[in-house]
């Protein structure tokens, strides 16, 4: 869980997205009272870099030096944007998801942007924030290209009325009370399922929670279509949109395959799948510029 010592760190490739994403990971950090580290990886002409898209593997096209030239320039500009935010960064080799879920293993939160033009992380919301999103060990924050402003302040929790994730649930309530914002917890019901159901389990929900949060405003809303739709449309102009992520059943199974992908790409507001959290080691080689 997020603590004001915590590490959220925000993949760079010098695209217009992955600015997009370290501008709102700064400031969501600066509010947050986290350190932000902007990691970028680079390879040389002649490494092999997967190609998840296309399933083959392809040279990879990072330029190191002048992608170290953008990270340096984006972290002084953020610096001076947000003087009192401990900022650093990190210009690593390999390959870009897998040093993505490192630093999720090791207990960071990850932002990425929607999709990166650029030549080190190609592809986000293809090949890598895929697999970054389908095997961190902890929250990914995806901040979309159609990001809007937040016109009202809550945090919105998308459960599964099968049976909400606990980590989604703590994570939402922390940043909830931590921006001093409200918390929106909605539940999809797709045709067939019962909204009845849904609203009792949202009952427990909120009752299981409301004695330790007694000063958090918590709206509760049971809402009927397909939850991709559901979840964008009852996040729209709120500060950060939260679903779990547990396993292959339920609405967290659908939430890894075609529902989280529809999510992430169609909200308009940063979107945080989270997992349950894995006690793992620092990961070595992680030395920050």
């Amino acid at each position: 869980m997020l603590n004001p010592t915590d590490l959220v760190i925000c993949g760079f490739d010098d695209s217009g997205q992955a600015r997009m994403a370290a501008f709102w990971a700064a400031d969501w950090c600066d509010r947050l009272g986290c350190q932000l580290r902007l990691m970028a990886v680079t390879g040389t002409v002649g490494t092999a870099s997967r190609d998840t898209g296309r399933g083959r593997l392809t040279p990879a096209e990072q330029q190191g030096p002048r992608t170290a030239e953008a990270l340096a320039a984006l972290r002084a500009e953020l610096a001076r944007d947000h003087p009192e935010l401990s900022i650093d960064s990190a210009v690593l080799r390999g390959l870009p998801a897998d040093q993505l879920l490192e630093a999720s293993r090791a207990g960071a939160v990850v932002v990425i942007g929607t999709r990166g033009l650029g030549p080190a992380l190609s592809g986000l919301l293809g090949g890598v924030a895929e697999e970054v999103l389908s095997n961190a060990s902890g929250p990914v924050v995806v901040v979309p290209s159609t990001l809007t402003q937040p016109t009202e302040h809550v945090v919105t929790l998308g459960i599964d009325p099968e049976g909400p994730s606990l980590a989604a649930l703590r994570f939402a309530l922390d940043i909830a009370e931590r921006l001093r914002v409200g918390l929106r917890v909605v539940a999809a019901v797709e045709a067939g399922e019962s909204a009845e159901r849904a609203g009792l389990q949202l009952d427990d929900v909120v009752a299981s929670v409301i004695d330790a949060h007694a000063d958090l405003p918590i709206d509760q809303q049971v809402i009927r279509g397909r939850p991709h739709e559901v979840l964008a449309r009852a996040a729209a102009g709120t500060e950060l949109l939260v679903v779990g992520s547990r396993g292959r059943g339920g609405l967290a199974g659908r939430l890894l395959g075609s529902t989280s992908r529809k999510v992430v790409r169609e909200a308009r507001v940063a979107t945080a799948v989270v997992r349950r959290p894995r006690k793992v080691s620092e990961p070595p080689g992680t030395a920050a510029t």
